[in-house]
């Protein structure tokens, strides 16, 4: 059960959740308008709007006000597959193939010179 001190420090933090992004998003706005008012080409003015614009709906389909990050991978992280099998085995990397095969060889001369003696 939550306990009323605890109600309300959520509630605070909540809205100082808000405060902050509002006054991220202020001070983000004002910086941008500010560092391109200089401009007076109008093809470089339609490009900064366009700018803000894409900007402003990543803030209204993601829900965040921060840039997306462009060299984050968009594609879902995990692969899902069709249907369930028995047994699924990774695939294992060139390089630690390569290694499988030299501590085999290893092994297999070891247990040659085992036998030998």
């Amino acid at each position: 059960m939550v306990s009323g001190t605890d109600a309300q420090r959520a509630l605070q933090l909540f809205r100082s959740l808000l405060k902050t992004e509002q006054k991220y998003i202020r001070q983000e706005a004002r910086a941008q308008f500010i560092a391109n008012r200089h401009l007076k080409d109008p093809d470089a003015i339609a490009e900064r709007i366009q700018d803000g614009m894409e900007r402003l709906e990543y803030a209204l389909h993601y829900g965040i006000p921060y840039p997306r990050l462009s060299h984050v991978k968009q594609s879902p992280r995990r692969q899902y597959l069709d249907k369930p099998q028995d047994s699924v085995e990774a695939p294992k990397p060139s390089g630690l193939s390569k290694l499988d095969q030299a501590l085999a060889k290893k092994a297999a001369e070891k247990q040659a010179q085992w036998d030998s003696s």
